[in-house]
């Protein structure tokens, strides 16, 4: 949990540097950037099989019917570039 990526991103870089040696044991890096309105989905940004795995186990069957949520591909912005540029997919 960090914040900081309009001030040069010290919040992101100081998370990833105190967790690198871990990296691999993420699941999930989730960024919001669209105010605090209720949510209309998630981009996403890693392989093809995990996108296809969330669309059908966790958005068509929980998000989608309850809250009307999507997923679609391409994101991941600041607050999560050093975990996808370590090669989180």
């Amino acid at each position: 949990m960090w914040v900081d990526e309009e001030n040069g991103g010290a919040g992101s870089r100081t998370y990833f540097e105190n967790h690198k040696h871990v990296v691999d044991k993420h699941i999930a890096a989730i960024e919001s950037d669209s105010g605090v309105f209720k949510p209309t989905g998630f981009s996403f940004t890693g392989n093809k099989q995990a996108l296809e795995y969330l669309k059908t186990n966790v958005v068509e069957p929980y998000l989608a019917s309850l809250l009307d949520i999507s997923i679609w591909e391409g994101g991941g912005a600041a607050d999560i570039s050093p975990l996808i540029d370590a090669g989180g997919t």
